[in-house]
């Protein structure tokens, strides 16, 4: 079962340049093209589209037209043609001028080892490079360039001024209304699809002894503390914590919950997961936040917004103090 509070995190999207140097979690993708053109040009030179088998050179390192095109075919719902080509030769150009402006760190002696552990497991880190056909020291230099990269776009952000906080603020008060929520704790009988029909049976009478209990007296903290099987009620004991329609995979739950008053439990919920009692100790209709409420994500999304700015600077900088040569007209 979820526990959530009342607020979904908000945040604003990276630039596609952006996202691709700071990704490191989904440096299999930037690897994977990679490793796939350099297969693909050595293998297949033809000339595919009428494209130079270099396309371009930045600092005088070739970008392929195999990558090129790799890159390209990421696009979702976006037919490869002149635009997607030009604006995805861009972002390669850019990228490769940020990585080769950066001076290169120390290479520690255990990387292979520490990519590795940014997997669940090993299983996970095999099939990883078995579906990229990377070997596990070549995915380490590839994240070795990309964490240099992702050096020289870090910039200093200075703290927002109140001016921009309140500017952002009344031009972005519609994302600061919140959604109704309640608080709830949660006693539950929990089986799981595997379970028999006499696990199933079980579950059940353990749960209406509970509902007797609750009847003769019994408070709802000893329920949770002597009957709740769920799984989560050694850590939460039994706290849902606040939460909105939305926020559950149960959708009968807020369904639930959000008819039931303050202060009482509910009546008895039946989920993919097995039986429910919720006591309901709090509820807030949907609200606007106060801008002193809102100040601390409104100091987060302004400093984002700086940061990506500064970024951009950066990246056009680089750009410009770089040696770009591009060797077709279309791509111009």
């Amino acid at each position: 079962m979820e526990s959530n509070g009342s607020r979904e995190s908000r945040g604003n999207p990276w630039l596609f340049l952006v996202s691709l140097l700071l990704a490191t979690v989904n440096v299999l993708l930037v690897v994977g093209i990679w490793h796939a053109a350099q297969r693909h040009f050595e293998a297949d030179p033809r000339d595919e589209m009428e494209l130079p088998a270099v396309v371009a050179k930045v600092n005088g390192k070739p970008i392929l037209r195999s990558e090129l095109l790799a890159a390209a075919q990421l696009a979702p719902l976006v037919e490869v043609g002149d635009d997607l080509l030009r604006q995805t030769l861009q972002n390669l150009i850019e990228s490769e001028a940020v990585s080769s402006s950066v001076s290169l760190i120390d290479r520690p002696k255990n990387l292979t080892e520490l990519t590795a552990h940014q997997f669940a497991n090993s299983r996970d880190f095999q099939h990883a490079l078995q579906v990229a056909d990377l070997a596990p020291g070549d995915l380490a230099d590839r994240l070795y360039r990309w964490q240099n990269a992702l050096r020289g776009l870090n910039p200093p952000v200075p703290q927002p001024t109140e001016t921009q906080l309140r500017a952002y603020y009344d031009e972005h008060r519609a994302s600061f209304i919140l959604p109704e929520a309640v608080e709830a704790t949660q006693f539950a009988s929990i089986f799981a699809p595997r379970f028999s029909a006499e696990n199933r049976a079980a579950t059940e009478a353990r749960f209406k002894e509970a509902q007797e209990k609750l009847k003769n007296g019994t408070p709802f903290a000893d329920l949770i503390e002597t009957l709740s099987d769920d799984p989560a009620r050694k850590v939460t004991q039994g706290n849902l914590g606040w939460f909105q329609h939305s926020r559950m995979t149960a959708p009968e739950i807020p369904e639930t919950a959000f008819g039931t008053p303050v202060g009482q439990v509910s009546a008895p919920i039946k989920t993919r997961y097995g039986f429910h009692l919720l006591e309901i100790t709090g509820y807030h209709p949907a609200r606007e936040l106060a801008f002193e409420d809102a100040r601390s994500e409104l100091v987060a999304r302004v400093t984002d917004e700086i940061r990506r700015e500064k970024i951009r600077e950066i990246i056009q900088q680089t750009v410009a103090q770089s040696k770009i040569e591009i060797f077709s007209d279309r791509l111009r």
